[in-house]
């Protein structure tokens, strides 16, 4: 069996919810952070070697093709006609989820524990969405219940000894843009107060030159410029707000922020299931040729977002443009172990497990 195409269908697809998954989210998610659109995810590993966040679901089962069985301590993951696929093993939440920061506020309510070893800042909500600007696919609200910078730097002290971990900041846009370069800045300033060298991955809309600038001198490692839709059109019909930007803006500041960091430290997303192929094709094609690298994440409808009920990815287009995509970053000498944050973690992507593949050949 191959495990990384039957990671494709899990990603896309999703797993049959039961109880075994209910308590491995229970277990995984004490204050019931979802990872994932619909329902809920959990962090699952396949034979011990392939990782993957699986979305848990109880309707649209017709193209669920897996299921948990057994018990807590002697899991299997099998087709819906029970042949084993693979053994399954879980993750366990850190230890620094069960403090509380010096404002009595809950850690796993500031940081998700995400792919073991990424501290995954929640998303608080969008100011997009108050001016009706919000992407279509995104299922952020408003701006409900932000944390404070010193709330944030406390927690990643208190995470930081337990794993090799890197902190991935995001939780939403402020407007006007450059509210959001100096929430960063305030926030980057007190980690670094506390913790000296912990990798810092920014994920926002790119600032301008000298905002990137600013941010690497505070002490950002790596940064997410995420096009999403590598079609002007179709990006400015999807992501109204974030479109306003060009694709080409997106590309020379993530260059410009590469050429600060020392390459391989750049990244940006592209959604497999909402434009065609090929122009996911030459999006990848343009971002690795200018030292950017491609994540491709299969669309999967979100609960509270205009695509709800919008078909998710399916398992072949999103296994061919990872494919394509890995292979082009190895043509152009970029190093996908190499990159920070979100772009380094393997559970949402195929990617990396590919990548592997395509080097053992």
């Amino acid at each position: 069996m191959d495990l990384i195409k039957v990671k494709a269908d899990i990603i896309c697809h999703g797993i049959l919810a039961n109880d075994l998954a209910e308590q491995i989210y229970e277990h995984q998610n004490p204050s019931e952070m979802h990872k994932q659109g619909r329902y809920f995810g959990i962090m699952i590993k396949l034979d011990g070697k392939v990782s993957v966040l699986a979305n848990v679901l109880y309707e649209n089962v017709e193209k669920i093709g897996y299921k948990l069985v057994g018990n807590l301590d002697n899991l299997s993951l099998t087709d819906l006609d029970g042949n084993v696929i693979a053994k399954v093993t879980y993750i366990d939440p850190p230890k620094w989820y069960d403090k509380k920061t010096s404002t009595n506020k809950k850690t796993s309510e500031i940081f998700i524990d995400e792919g073991e070893n990424y501290l995954h800042m929640t998303y608080t909500g969008c100011d997009y969405n108050k001016c009706n600007l919000k992407c279509k696919f995104c299922g952020c609200g408003e701006r409900v219940n932000d944390s404070t910078a010193e709330e944030i730097a406390e927690v990643v002290d208190f995470a930081k000894d337990e794993r090799k971990y890197h902190v991935c900041l995001g939780g939403g846009t402020y407007l006007p843009l450059p509210r959001s370069t100096e929430n960063f800045l305030n926030i980057i300033g007190k980690i670094r107060e506390k913790s000296k060298d912990i990798p810092v991955w920014v994920e926002m809309v790119p600032p301008t030159k000298k905002e990137i600038k600013r941010l690497v001198e505070c002490g950002a490692t790596s940064f997410g410029f995420n096009i999403e839709i590598y079609d002007e059109k179709l990006r400015r019909e999807t992501c109204p707000g974030k479109g306003a930007i060009s694709i080409s803006e997106y590309i020379e500041r993530g260059k410009y922020a590469n050429e600060l960091l020392g390459g391989n430290k750049v990244g940006s997303t592209l959604i497999c299931g909402i434009a065609p192929i090929e122009t996911i094709k030459k999006g990848i094609e343009d971002l690795t040729k200018n030292g950017i690298h491609p994540c491709i994440l299969a669309f999967r409808p979100s609960e509270n977002s205009e695509f709800a009920t919008k078909e998710e990815c399916d398992t072949e287009s999103f296994y061919e443009c990872s494919k394509y995509a890995s292979e082009k970053m190895l043509e152009e000498g970029l190093d996908i172990f190499r990159n920070e944050g979100c772009l380094l973690c393997e559970y949402c992507t195929i990617m990396h497990d590919l990548t592997r593949e395509i080097l053992k050949k």
